[in-house]
């Protein structure tokens, strides 16, 4: 009588984990299709903006008539920078990231 109760009961387990089993993987599944969706989309929507020109523009730095190089040679300029970067800002040990 205890054998037929034991086997009842481990088909009865059997027949719902596989059950779950079967649950979970279809779970999976749609979130591996919606993920590699989102991904192509990314993509898709990247080359959208890019053949358009719709991305950010690249910085034109001009200040009195001086473009990038010329400001990053001017030593007042730089001290300008130097004391807003000092009171406001913090860098990286060993990072060229500034974050204000």
């Amino acid at each position: 009588m205890k054998g037929k109760k034991t086997d009842a009961a481990l088909k009865c387990f059997t027949k719902y984990t596989d059950k779950i089993i079967g649950y979970e993987r279809q779970v999976m599944k749609r979130i591996y299709a919606t993920a590699a969706i989102a991904f192509m989309a990314g993509y898709l929507v990247n080359d959208v903006v890019q053949v358009l020109g719709l991305g950010v523009q690249p910085a034109q730095a001009s200040v009195a008539g001086m473009n990038y190089r010329l400001l990053s040679r001017d030593p007042d300029f730089i001290e300008a920078v130097l004391q807003v970067v000092d009171g406001a800002c913090r860098v990286n040990d060993g990072a060229e990231t500034v974050y204000c």
